[in-house]
């Protein structure tokens, strides 16, 4: 069974965001030197702006110092650090974009080898789909990092736009729309593999695990394991859409806040258990449905709220990179998913603006061509 550590990497961002919130609520709970030493990863990671919702984002770092200089403790006096704070933002401001270049540039030469190989062989795709989602989930936010930050009116002395620059970003977007349709046209064969992991090794996992763990997690997490032990030895293509999975994963979900209580008295000691069933779970989520697994790790769909950055860089695609805009049109169709039910004739005002983008790339492209 995979280790956990590639789910953790598809989530990375929310627990980096849940990590800059707990900074802002409640940062007397650790020591100045751990303090600073986390400001500034937190910077580093976000850049001068966070996302919050579409594209209303914050100022991460400003934030921290707001917050710092006008906080009242008995415990400790942050104001009085504020010197050593404003420190370590402005060395996150003026790493950040380095950092990420260079991320992004092993981000292109994995995927880019990757995507060699798998279209060799396809049939390693289904063996090799956790690493390659959680890699295209780091590229997927690597690219939202860029349009959020770049030419975001963010100033300081030590924030350096040029080191924030990239022409080659569109490059990580063409290899994620080109294995996007390589894992959309293999997922059947993605679907038959998960199942047989569910039947054979997950289930030997959770057994031996379930076995050394079942006098501590309580009888009903207990009874809840052993129907899912019962179900997974049987899963079928059928079956694992059915609404028994469904409740099974919801009554675990239960067991889990019961774990997560302060009166629960095994909770360090059942950390293997938890892990095994998350990644169980989520192999029961891509055997159920591998283009819901995409869309949510992988679609470039929130790029349609930086419409700006993001008809820039088509622009710039086709002087640099004439045959990445192709992709482009990928983009667009992904862009309708951005619609909710809040807003009833939010779907159509999207479509209708996504079909006049597709022909004026149309007929850019053939000026291009003409030129």
């Amino acid at each position: 069974v995979p280790d956990n550590f590639l789910y953790l990497l598809m989530s990375c961002t929310k627990l980096h965001d849940w990590v800059a919130i707990g900074l802002i609520l409640s940062p007397e709970e650790l020591d100045f030197e751990s303090l600073y030493e986390l400001v500034k990863k937190c910077i580093q990671y976000h850049g001068p702006c966070a996302t919050v919702f579409r594209d209303v984002s914050w100022q991460v770092g400003k934030s921290f110092s707001a917050t710092y200089k006008s906080w009242k403790s008995k415990k400790v006096k942050l104001a009085k650090q504020s010197g050593k704070l404003k420190s370590a933002c402005n060395t996150a401001y003026s790493t950040a974009g380095i950092e990420h270049t260079e991320r992004r540039t092993i981000l292109r030469k994995e995927l880019s080898i990757q995507l060699a190989l798998m279209q060799d062989s396809p049939g390693l795709i289904a063996t090799k789909f956790e690493t390659i989602i959680a890699t295209l989930s780091l590229a997927r936010e690597e690219i939202l990092w860029y349009v959020r930050n770049y030419q975001s009116g963010f100033k300081n002395r030590h924030f350096k736009q040029q080191t924030y620059d990239d022409i080659r970003i569109s490059e990580l977007i063409f290899l994620i729309t080109q294995f996007t349709e390589l894992i959309l046209d293999n997922q059947d064969l993605i679907q038959k593999y998960y199942l047989q992991l569910l039947r054979t090794a997950d289930l030997q996992a959770l057994q031996t695990v379930h076995k050394a763990h079942q006098s501590l997690v309580g009888d009903k997490p207990k009874a809840i394991i052993d129907h899912f032990l019962q179900q997974i030895a049987k899963v079928t293509e059928q079956s694992i859409t059915g609404p028994e999975f469904n409740s099974l994963k919801q009554n675990w979900l239960t067991s889990e806040l019961t774990f997560a209580s302060i009166g629960f008295p095994f909770a360090s000691k059942i950390t293997k258990l938890t892990q095994i069933m998350e990644q169980l779970l989520f192999h029961i989520r891509i055997a159920q449905d591998v283009p819901l697994i995409v869309s949510e790790f992988v679609s470039l769909r929130e790029l349609w709220f930086h419409k700006p950055k993001f008809l820039q860089i088509f622009q710039e695609s086709l002087t640099a990179f004439p045959g990445h805009c192709t992709a482009y049109f990928g983009l667009l169709c992904q862009f309708p998913e951005n619609a909710t039910s809040l807003d009833p004739l939010e779907l159509t005002s999207i479509g209708e603006e996504v079909t006049g983008l597709a022909k004026k790339f149309i007929t850019t492209i053939l000026e291009c061509i003409k030129k």
